[in-house]
């Protein structure tokens, strides 16, 4: 887990390349950085009291299972969820989202759903 104050990620954590568990919370990132698309094994991604505008590295994570996009300050679904086709709990709770996207129901294999 990352908390605290770091304004950026390492590039090296995508030398991580077996990290299954990432949670990174708390900290003023203005993006996540793209060396992300080396962790091809993970699973599971908790973002949580961040400030992004850029979703784009989420295409690059094939086997998410999990993502968590907890009090995030958005009001729409990043459209690059819908990349994700392994994607089974989805959290965006603490979020100012009011609709659904027509692409929702493409997602499949979702199990789980949390909004607030």
């Amino acid at each position: 887990m990352l908390n605290g104050t770091a304004s950026t990620l390492p590039p090296e954590i995508g030398q991580m390349e077996s990290l299954e568990y990432l949670r990174i919370s708390n900290l003023p990132l203005a993006k996540i950085p793209k060396e992300i698309a080396q962790l091809k094994q993970l699973h599971y991604l908790a973002l949580e009291n961040l400030v992004l505008k850029d979703f784009s590295f989420l295409e690059t994570l094939p086997n998410l299972k999990t993502l968590l996009l907890v009090n995030c300050d958005l009001s729409l679904f990043p459209s690059e969820i819908k990349s994700l086709s392994k994607l089974e709990i989805l959290n965006l709770d603490k979020n100012k989202i009011v609709s659904f996207p027509n692409w929702f129901s493409d997602l499949s294999h979702i199990k789980r759903l949390i909004l607030s």
